[in-house]
């Protein structure tokens, strides 16, 4: 079963020649498939969009140059009631590597107070110190002075390039405006203070997704049968046992089934979808699109939250160097209130301005990593080609929001200290915004996504729990959701690391159970 980009035969029903289908190959399902696939098992992995061969995807600091583009799905949530009304554009990852493939490559674990919380709400065995091991299982760490909370030998490349002057005054700004300089923020303790990321990339300067790390080593392995630009319609079941998986691939219908389990790495927007097209889902909501529920799952596409920011541009008299990351190129780790065990802000600089008309320059975003605001995901229509409806409810809880206005205070000040004099012009699109007032006005407005969206299949043990701590689907066989949609809550920083753990850790689940 050669990886040729798409498989031409589909097994008979009462013979699969496959032990597990994966559908999706992104942060998890690239970790899942390597694994299987090491272990002799015998993988169809199902990739909805097409092979990661676009330059763009491999060159750093063209990441953004990837938003809606044929390895984007381009999404967008509903009119945002609290959020200025406006639509929220999700960019989330269809190729190879999944986001992975297409994200600013910050290498975060998140804090350990977000998996100990997991456990605490029912995700036993999801504690900081069951999943510290699954971090440094995956990770290659090539940045020296680090903690030896690091680890090499694993897939997973982390890296960091030489820092731009802009990043380097930035820094040390903060560190003038009375944050702390904080060398490794993944050290497990807390990293508030001012940083240089850590990303993922390879040590010559090239994206590490998560397919290039884990699958481009399989590609031609004999047990991996890889489909690219294939859409899942929906899973077949026999019974309460998930079988197999019904596809589409360039017009021709596929019905092929695993003998073991099907493994759903969507993502927190497809998985859930899929699972209700499926009839895995709220029966009510099921029932109203004229569709049959298999399993009356309350809590699926419920729970949706995603990680805030808003962009503050400034032009600036000398020209700006993009470098060689994905344009961010520092971060303040910050607490909204002192008691807190760790930071629940994370704010950025960009090298770059998201303003039209400002052609020297770059940006910098309060950003809001433990909303408080929870939405949902649900199905406008029967047809699965067709996306699902998003609606997160951004800023319906108004702790949010002025969380969010304290930090773009925050970040002025920053921004007006001596360190960034020689690069500090003009603040862009915020004339007349002097008052607190007028600041939470303009955050409304202007408050965008960190495309880091979570919960919508999320682990536990209660009535809205879509998998159990094996991330089984609770009243199904056959069946697991392993991805970011999994998780109850939202970890203090960027999703990607944490996916690849959640993959990693999956994987030990599948094969401890044979």
């Amino acid at each position: 079963m050669p990886f040729s980009g798409y498989a031409r035969t589909t097994a008979r029903t009462n013979d699969p020649k496959y032990d597990f289908i994966v559908i999706g190959a992104g942060s998890a399902g690239s970790v899942v498939t390597r694994r299987l696939v090491d272990a002799g098992l015998r993988v169809l992995l199902l990739e909805a969009g097409p092979r990661d061969d676009m330059p763009a995807i491999h060159n750093p600091p063209e990441a953004m140059a990837l938003w809606h583009s044929a390895v984007d799905w381009g999404f967008s949530t509903q009119p945002q009631t609290f959020a200025g009304k406006q639509d929220i554009y999700w960019p989330r990852g269809k190729t190879l590597g999944g986001s992975s493939a297409i994200n600013g490559m910050m290498y975060v674990r998140g804090l350990p107070a977000d998996y100990d919380n997991w456990a605490a709400l029912g995700a036993a065995g999801w504690a900081w110190r069951d999943v510290l091991p699954y971090f440094r299982k995956a990770e290659n760490c090539n940045i020296a002075g680090l903690s030896a909370q690091h680890a090499t030998g694993g897939l997973l490349q982390v890296s960091r390039p030489a820092m731009t002057p802009l990043a380097h005054a930035f820094v040390e700004a903060g560190q003038q405006a009375g944050l702390r300089w904080v060398e490794d923020y993944n050290d497990g303790n807390d990293p508030s203070g001012v940083s240089f990321p850590q990303y993922t990339m390879t040590p010559d300067g090239k994206r590490a997704s998560a397919w290039v790390c884990y699958g481009d080593a399989i590609r031609q392995a004999p047990n991996l049968s890889v489909m690219t630009e294939a859409r899942v319609l929906k899973l077949l079941n026999q019974g309460d046992r998930i079988t197999g998986v019904h596809f589409l691939h360039r017009g021709i219908d596929y019905r092929i089934e695993a003998k073991h389990e099907v493994l759903l790495c969507a993502g927190s927007l497809m998985s859930p979808s899929i699972l209700l097209h499926s009839g895995i889902g709220p029966a009510q909501q099921l029932e109203k699109l004229g569709m049959t529920a298999l399993v009356n799952l309350p809590g699926v596409g419920e729970n949706l939250h995603d990680h805030l920011v808003c962009p503050m541009v400034w032009s600036s008299p000398q020209p700006v160097a993009v470098g060689q990351a994905s344009g961010i190129e520092a971060q303040i780790f910050h607490k909204s209130a002192p008691q807190l065990s760790g930071p629940d802000t994370q704010s950025l600089l960009f090298t770059m301005p998201f303003l039209p008309g400002v052609s020297q320059g770059y940006t910098v975003t309060p950003g809001l990593v433990r909303p408080k605001s929870r939405g949902r995901l649900w199905l406008g229509s029967r047809d699965p080609l067709r996306p699902p409806l998003m609606d997160p409810q951004v800023y319906a809880e108004n702790e949010d929001l002025e969380i969010m206005t304290d930090k773009a205070l925050l970040m002025r000040d920053v921004m007006h200290q001596s360190a960034m004099a020689p690069w500090r012009g003009r603040e862009q699109g915020l004339d007349g915004v002097n008052s607190r007032a007028q600041m939470r006005d303009y955050i409304r407005r202007a408050t965008g996504s960190y495309h880091h969206q979570v919960g919508t299949a999320r682990m536990g043990v209660d009535d809205m729990a879509v998998v159990n701590p094996q991330l089984q689907v609770r009243g199904l066989s056959g069946l697991r959701v392993i991805d970011a949609s999994v998780m109850p809550v939202i970890p203090s920083g960027n999703t990607n690391a944490p996916s690849i753990m959640i993959g990693e850790k999956a994987a030990d689940m599948i094969l401890a159970g044979r």
